[in-house]
């Protein structure tokens, strides 16, 4: 067993090295939204679903 910590026990005192990968993660999130927001709609465009004339019926 390891000695008793000097101070006591915070559940809102986090090590150092999480809060630095969290800041991390939350810096990479960020950036990775900013850069998919230049990125255009789709790459190929695509006349998208043929248009529903009947629901429920198959189209032969």
């Amino acid at each position: 067993m390891t000695d008793a910590p000097d101070r006591p026990f915070s559940a809102l005192d986090f090590p150092a090295d999480l809060r630095a990968a969290q800041r991390t993660a939350a810096e990479l999130y960020a950036a990775l939204h900013t850069y998919q927001a230049t990125l255009p709609w789709s790459r190929e465009p695509h006349p998208g679903w043929p248009e529903d004339t009947e629901r429920g019926t198959e189209s032969r």
